[in-house]
């Protein structure tokens, strides 16, 4: 079915849930008009709006277990029943001084990560309500992936670095920068923790191999498909290196 927003020009960032009474899917979207909407898929229809006045809407990111969504904003962060049965927000998590740009939250429920434009990454301790590690970068971040591991976490930023931190350790394991002074746009970690991946404003996708056991090692970087390529573009240019 279609879902037609009514306020469509403005949506920036859609996110999906799955009622747990009514089985329904339905998706969130989130923009530059200050709100943030539930649309029931199978029928097409808004089944609420709420106001979201403060700022506008950087990302939206719903829990693994369904139950919650964190909505990234400027500067704050704030999270919400996914059934959106109160009006009101559950939490609110300030620290950040600019824009959100990234939120991820951990397999637990209980913590989340961010970034933003403030060049900071930030663990958050979900049942205190408060940031309790923080690591930086030299330039705003951009896009995170967290590792399903659960403690090593992927930042990229605008000057084209991405670093691997382990948030046990609080220490930087590794620190690539695949196109100097390229934005990363997006970074991501496959489900069975074998590949990094990140593509940069330019277009480009990158590929590393992780290290198999979980946790301080990053394998050699690796080119996309079958080690030897990098992939460029929508038009599907390749670079080949020798």
């Amino acid at each position: 079915r279609l879902v037609k927003p009514s306020n469509l020009p403005s949506v920036h960032v859609i996110a999906h849930t799955r009622m747990t009474k009514s089985k329904n899917v339905f998706l969130i979207t989130g923009g530059y008009d200050h709100s943030i909407k539930l649309w029931d898929v199978h029928n097409g229809a808004c089944a609420r709006t709420l106001q979201f006045p403060d700022s506008h809407i950087n990302l939206l990111r719903v829990s693994p277990n369904k139950k919650w969504l964190a909505v990234a904003a400027h500067p704050l962060i704030r999270i919400y029943k996914t059934d959106f049965a109160s009006n009101g927000h559950l939490s609110e998590l300030m620290g950040h001084t600019k824009n959100v740009t990234s939120v991820v939250f951990d397999s637990f429920g209980t913590g989340l990560y961010s970034c933003g434009e403030d060049c900071l990454v930030k663990f958050w301790d979900l049942r205190q309500g408060k940031s309790v590690i923080d690591f930086s970068h030299a330039a705003p971040c951009s896009s995170l992936a967290l590792h399903p591991c659960q403690h090593i976490v992927v930042s990229g930023d605008n000057d084209g670095h991405i670093r691997i931190w382990d948030v046990r350790a609080r220490k930087c394991l590794r620190e690539m920068v695949p196109e100097a002074e390229v934005g990363i746009r997006s970074c991501s970690i496959t489900p069975d923790s074998s590949m990094l991946v990140a593509a940069n404003n330019n277009g480009t996708c990158f590929v590393w191999r992780l290290d198999p056991v979980v946790s301080s090692t990053v394998g050699s970087r690796e080119k996309a498909t079958n080690g030897d390529q990098k992939s460029k573009g929508a038009e599907g240019e390749k670079e080949e290196e020798g």
